[in-house]
């Protein structure tokens, strides 16, 4: 049995083992086609990318007239990205994903299910966001995307310890993205003024790495418009996110001085989708997080103490710079003052006589199916805008409507409604 050398990796053996063969088509100077079966050029090792590694060896053309290589998969293997290939495809590890590349080459990545972060939840699906942002600063071409239902890390870490590995030096070292609120002192003048002058000096002379989270809470023009998703600027009565942000990260920066160091349990408890049994009070997470919410008529007590975990607290608040929004044509003369939040609508119309002032706002979390960067990600929420017949859909219906008649972005396979009202009291939500 004839043997070769792989000129990449230096191996040697069996062409009909290690290399298998190819199909040569070539055109003769008569115009006769024939088909010549040729060894590959390389090894299957070298070909398929082995460690996620992209094939960068293209095989060699024939000698004489125009050649097209049948670039099959070895015998007893599928090719990947031929059409009709399921997104997502089991393997040993974990799902294996193949993503288009240059020139016609594919290339699979490894696919990390994260079942715990359910999009269900709305403190959830801005963890999933945040972790994106956290996992993207490490490995640049992570991506994510939703299957049936479960998030999808894809092409960042290799295995689910790689990513453990990661978020646990992020929390050590307290890498996390700032969140103390630095415009609160001109959001009150510009309150008590009842102008949003104040908020737009400060914006205008803030640092470049502020604005994002500046602009997910408000919006200035002549008065502030603030997203409902967080309460008025960054509280929600009580409830201050800022100061729920500070004590979570101070609880995961170092281990406890007694007892076992819950903090790489309760993460993969986390993310994994089983019970959490580190969880801590006065976290301001009631708002995001159903679960979080003081809780009546349970326990030996009136009410139980409102508990959450710091891990998804201070994942939620990273990824709150996604949803920075703006002024657009909703600012116009025909339309009342409000700010123009990604995938935020007004409420819908009371039903009863109690829901008239109850209800805030709406918030349609995208979910996509196709792997996206955080790049693209991040373009996706600066687009995200629904338009009725020109019009921006700001109600509830129209933007049902829109999507119905596919008036939104491209790519976004379902959408999950979240309603933002008060609950026990007045102040919060």
């Amino acid at each position: 049995m004839p043997e070769k050398t792989c000129p990449k990796c230096g191996r040697s053996g069996s062409i009909e083992v290690l290399f298998g063969m190819r199909n040569m088509r070539r055109t003769l100077k008569d115009g006769r086609v024939v088909v010549e079966s040729k060894p590959q050029s390389y090894c299957r090792d070298c070909r398929a990318g082995r460690g996620d590694q992209l094939n960068m060896f293209p095989p060699e053309p024939s000698e004489e007239g125009s050649a097209n290589e049948d670039r099959g998969a070895p015998p007893g293997e599928s090719s990947a990205g031929q059409a009709g290939e399921p997104p997502f495809l089991p393997a040993t590890r974990a799902d294996d994903l193949t993503v288009p590349a240059p020139a016609g080459i594919a290339r699979r990545l490894a696919a990390i299910p994260i079942p715990g972060l359910s999009p269900d939840s709305l403190g959830n699906y801005l963890a999933s966001l945040g972790l994106l942002r956290v996992l993207s600063r490490k490995w640049p071409t992570t991506r994510v995307a939703w299957r049936d239902g479960v998030l999808q890390v894809v092409g960042g870490p290799s295995a689910l310890a790689d990513l453990l590995d990661e978020i646990m030096g992020v929390a050590s070292e307290r890498r996390w993205t700032r969140y103390d609120k630095a415009w609160s002192s001109e959001q009150k003048k510009g309150t008590k003024a009842k102008s949003g002058a104040p908020l737009a000096l400060w914006q205008a002379s803030a640092a470049e790495g502020l604005l994002a989270l500046f602009a997910a809470h408000t919006v200035p023009h002549a008065r502030v418009s603030y997203n409902p998703l967080l309460g008025s600027g960054g509280n929600a009565g009580n409830r201050d996110f800022a100061k729920g942000w500070k004590a979570a990260v101070g609880a995961l920066g170092a281990p406890p001085k007694k007892g076992p160091d819950p903090r790489r349990r309760s993460l993969l408890a986390l993310l994994t989708g089983q019970p959490v049994d580190w969880v801590l009070d006065k976290l301001a997470a009631g708002s995001w997080f159903a679960d979080a919410t003081k809780l009546y008529n349970s326990g030996q007590r009136p009410a139980r103490d409102s508990q959450a975990s710091p891990w998804a607290m201070t994942l939620a608040c990273e990824g709150l710079p996604l949803l920075a929004g703006g002024a657009s044509r909703r600012l116009g003369a025909r339309k009342r003052a409000v700010g123009a939040f990604p995938f935020v609508t007004e409420p819908v119309a009371a039903s009863a006589e109690k829901e008239a002032d109850r209800l805030r706002g709406e918030f349609w979390a995208p979910l996509w199916s196709r792997p996206m960067t955080l790049a693209e990600v991040t373009a996706l929420f600066q687009r995200g805008r629904a338009e009725l017949a020109g019009r921006g859909a700001s109600t509830p219906a129209a933007f049902a409507t829109a999507i119905h008649k596919r008036g939104v972005d491209a790519g976004i396979d379902e959408f999950r409604r979240f309603t933002l009202g008060k609950t026990t009291s007045g102040n919060t939500f």
